[in-house]
């Protein structure tokens, strides 16, 4: 078994966009979000699969800060928070990516369009 190893910038992009989506994902199927626990049990796992570690104060920090995210593609182009079917129809990868440039993250690979 390899070592864990700690994150880099764009391991750490990852993981926000990897925690927010998760949020926007609960949000429109459910209307609510995932508690904290939840999120910070998804950065947990998502950590523990890439074979990385940060501690766990650092989880609730990365755990808040994708919510943060996740809650201002939310407040995006005056969406309805009460209707979450409607973000469905607006999200795009492209909202997540700018985001984490503005939050001085490294930026992340952009999607295959013929895909």
């Amino acid at each position: 078994m390899t070592e864990p190893r700690t994150l880099t910038r764009e391991q750490m992009a990852a993981l926000l966009c990897y925690l927010a989506t998760a949020e926007l994902a609960v949000f429109a199927l459910q209307g609510t979000w995932l508690t904290e626990t939840r999120l910070v049990e998804s950065a947990r796992l998502w950590l523990a699969r890439n074979q990385l570690t940060i501690g766990g104060d650092d989880r609730i920090a990365v755990a808040q800060r994708a919510h943060d995210i996740a809650a201002d593609v939310v407040a995006l182009d005056n969406v309805d928070s009460h209707h979450p079917n409607a973000i469905v129809c607006r999200l795009d990868d492209g909202q997540l990516r700018r985001r984490a440039r503005r939050e001085n993250l490294a930026q992340m690979p952009r999607r295959d369009p013929s895909l």
